[in-house]
């Protein structure tokens, strides 16, 4: 398995990798914005490919400040075989080369499995609200909105300095 920077011709087995995993596509998920997020932050967007198949893939972000990782999707039948694990890895590294000096990830709070995977990879988890407001269009009219989750979930703190 090999971790390359995306293509903008893997597009469309992305986004099917995207829906097979499980992820919520949403507005600027679509060709348009991921053209947009390359424009900018073009070696953050990592794909995993096994013989010839993408079988995982992230999106990295940097505002200026922090870096942001996205849509971590695997294959469901490569589940649990370090798929995950080696294209964090290589996004953390491509960050510490630009100097990024922190790193969030957006995880739903309903994902059990992403919140797991963050957790074991040594992020900790704060419980955090997001706010949004679209600036190019009018809002949607309904929002999917997900319950919240039942029972607890493991918190890792941040390390004292």
């Amino acid at each position: 398995m090999k971790v390359r920077t995306f293509a903008i011709g893997d597009y469309s087995e992305v986004r099917k990798l995207w829906i097979a995993s499980g992820l919520e596509i949403r507005a600027g998920d679509e060709l348009q914005g991921v053209r947009r997020m390359l424009a900018r932050d073009r070696g953050l967007f990592l794909v995993a490919e096994d013989e010839g198949e993408i079988v995982g893939t992230v999106m990295g972000a940097w505002d200026g400040r922090r870096g942001w990782i996205y849509h971590l999707g695997v294959r469901p039948d490569r589940h649990r075989t370090g798929v995950a694990t080696r294209l964090v890895r290589e996004l953390e590294a491509r960050m510490r080369k630009m100097g990024i000096p922190k790193v969030n990830a957006m995880i739903y709070p309903w994902n059990d499995a992403s919140l797991r995977f963050f957790s074991s990879a040594g992020y900790y988890v704060e419980d955090m609200k997001e706010a949004q407001k679209w600036l190019d269009k009018e809002p949607p009219t309904a929002s999917r909105r997900h319950p919240p989750r039942a029972g607890p979930r493991p918190l890792r703190k941040p390390p004292s300095r």
